[in-house]
């Protein structure tokens, strides 16, 4: 009986080891799936050893037979196994319950860490356009001060692809200014 009492206290794994889904600000732990199909392969040999306590064979004291003093199985001791085996039972419930969960949170924050990459990604993008933007102003800048104002045009055109924002800065120069006079 002792020994039921320690395995009970066992019973499910999935209570004591798989822990509720993390915080949003926090990655999601590994999801795994053994834990409750342990559980459950845990309730198969209390189950079973529960039906046998509980229907075995008829046992009787010793010094004869006699059919008022026999009794079939041990229905105390087949309860308690039972008890047990639902323990797992219900551990696994529980489990399989918190396993779809940190997949479903998984998901979430797996989806939210992609988007915050391609924001990232283009927010990277945005910078460096800005700075290619910037240099080509500066060039134009140049450019106009040798005198070669046809190829201002052409630097307009890419600036103004890369980063509209800078136009006014391109054309604050009065070398460029000078160009689109001519």
């Amino acid at each position: 009986m002792r020994v039921l009492v320690v395995l009970a206290a066992l019973g499910g794994c999935s209570f004591g080891v798989i822990r509720s889904s993390a915080k949003p600000s926090e990655p999601p732990p590994t999801c795994t799936l053994l834990v409750p199909v342990v559980d459950v392969g845990w309730s198969f040999p209390f189950a079973l050893g529960a039906l046998a306590v509980a229907v075995g064979p008829f046992t009787c004291p010793a010094g004869g037979p006699q059919a008022s003093d026999c009794r079939k199985g041990d229905t105390p001791a087949g309860l308690a196994l039972l008890g047990v085996s639902a323990a797992f039972i219900a551990s696994a419930i529980y489990g399989f319950h918190e396993y779809g969960e940190c997949r479903r949170f998984r998901r979430e924050y797996d989806a939210q860490q992609d988007r915050l990459e391609r924001s990232e990604d283009a927010s990277l993008k945005r910078a460096r356009d800005h700075d290619r933007a910037w240099e080509l102003t500066k060039q134009a800048w140049a450019v106009a001060r040798a005198g070669h104002c046809p190829e201002i045009v052409n630097l307009y055109d890419q600036v103004e692809a890369l980063d509209p924002d800078m136009i006014p800065v391109f054309q604050s120069d009065a070398g460029v200014r000078s160009c689109y006079v001519r």
